[in-house]
């Protein structure tokens, strides 16, 4: 029975102190609150300033918004400052040393965020409860969502790196009232998610005073310069590795035969093709007269270069199949024949056509000084024999010029897709 009663005993103690405690703390409560003007600045000198600190932490980037030119993040906003209005002596309640309370109860700076995208410029949609030390000491940390423009340089997209600034100030008193302080040398990171899309370099604070023509006096804020890079992965399984497929399937052009005839059909597809990516691309990026995006540049060479490549491809048709068969003029045959022929490794083929046209030449020769002149008959059929045979001998010369032309713009393109590509990855 006595073990009965002293725990009863203890658990009445336990409720006592707690009802007590509470009662304390509301006493405390009435005690800060009474009189309490939330209204008026924290001070006991109208000359003296509020010195509030802020510190964000980074919780996630939630989007980058290059077409409309905003960031969008997931923070949390720490504000610190001193009312000494909101002091008590600790040893006259209970030894507390801090409570919290409703913001809405006491002053609160005005903090705003200058550069806000939104038709809101308040850092704070949600309202937490306001810590307040013994020493007047108070600590706010709000949860929110900013929304702040960013201007956004594509000229390296995607290989781009982004700088987007937070500007937090107060929006109604300059620094003779209210002044404002960066709380760390960067900010809390501790809790940050990254992004799928972009890399997280740094955010670092720093202080500014500026002057307004508008209003008097210097207002002070506080910058978070926050540095992103873009992660090219995406963009290379999208948008760059297929424009390289389609750029490196243009030298079907200049493999397939002549008597195909479907070259042309093929480089029309292929150009095409190139609209599904630009207009996949147009979405990604602001309609901006700035700056021309790297990759836009690329797109833009990678065109003009399957444009020239479907010229080069008709000019070594018509030289394949010339529209008379005349004798292949002496400047394209030296150029042809003994300088690019040589390049594109058809001298073999070349010096073969150019024996048999001599022994063809030669035996020609010894046929007309050898052809009966008594009877016209035999004088028309060894004409005509003579003739189609120069004629074969021409066009055989033609055909080989325009596979001299193919092969040679089909080397230079081929260089000329590997230069641009590495041109761009280097820059």
């Amino acid at each position: 029975m006595s073990v009965f009663k002293a725990v009863l005993v203890m658990y009445l103690l336990t409720q006592v102190s707690r009802c007590v405690t509470v009662n304390t703390e509301e006493q405390l409560s009435r005690f800060l609150l009474s009189g309490y003007n939330a209204k008026a600045r924290p001070v006991l000198d109208d000359k003296q300033a509020v010195n509030v600190t802020i510190d964000v932490g980074l919780h996630h980037i939630m989007k980058v918004n290059e077409k409309n030119e905003f960031l969008q993040s997931s923070v949390k906003i720490r504000q610190y400052w001193n009312d000494p209005r909101l002091r008590w002596n600790k040893t006259m309640y209970e030894g507390i040393e801090r409570i919290t309370i409703d913001p809405q109860q006491i002053w609160l700076p005005d903090i705003s965020l200058f550069n806000s995208a939104t038709s809101s410029i308040a850092i704070t949609e949600t309202q937490a409860r306001v810590v307040i030390k013994h020493t007047g000491e108070i600590a706010w940390h709000n949860p929110a969502i900013l929304v702040s423009s960013c201007i956004i340089d594509i000229s390296m997209f995607p290989f781009d790196n982004q700088t987007c600034i937070w500007r937090m100030g107060s929006w109604s008193f300059h620094t003779s009232f209210l002044d404002v302080f960066p709380g760390k040398d960067t900010a809390d990171l501790s809790d940050y998610v990254e992004n799928g899309e972009w890399s997280l370099q740094s955010v670092i604070p720093y202080r500014l005073v500026k002057t307004y023509e508008c209003c008097e006096g210097a207002y002070s804020e506080i910058r978070f310069e926050i540095k992103l890079r873009r992660r090219t992965l995406y963009y290379m399984m999208n948008f760059i590795l297929p424009c390289i497929l389609i750029a490196v399937l243009t030298l079907l052009v200049f493999l397939l035969p002549f008597e195909s005839g479907e070259r042309m059909s093929f480089g029309v597809t292929v150009l095409l093709s190139f609209t599904i990516l630009i207009l996949m691309l147009k979405n990604k990026l602001p309609p901006t007269s700035k700056a021309i995006p790297l990759i836009a540049v690329y797109y833009a060479c990678t065109i003009i270069e399957v444009s020239l490549a479907m010229i080069v491809a008709c000019l070594a048709m018509r030289i394949y199949c010339p529209e008379q068969l005349s004798p292949l003029p002496g400047w394209a045959k030296g150029i042809l024949m003994n300088v690019c022929g040589k390049i594109v490794g058809l001298s073999g083929p070349i010096e073969r056509v150019k024996q048999e046209m001599v022994i063809q030449r030669m035996r020609q020769e010894k046929l007309r000084e050898q052809k009966p002149t008594t009877n016209p008959k035999i004088t028309i059929i060894t004409d005509n024999i003579l003739d189609k045979e120069e004629a074969e001998a021409t066009g055989e010369e033609w055909r080989l010029s325009s596979f001299v032309v193919n092969r040679l713009f089909s080397l230079i393109y081929l260089v000329t897709i590997i230069v641009t590509f590495l041109v761009v990855v280097m820059l």
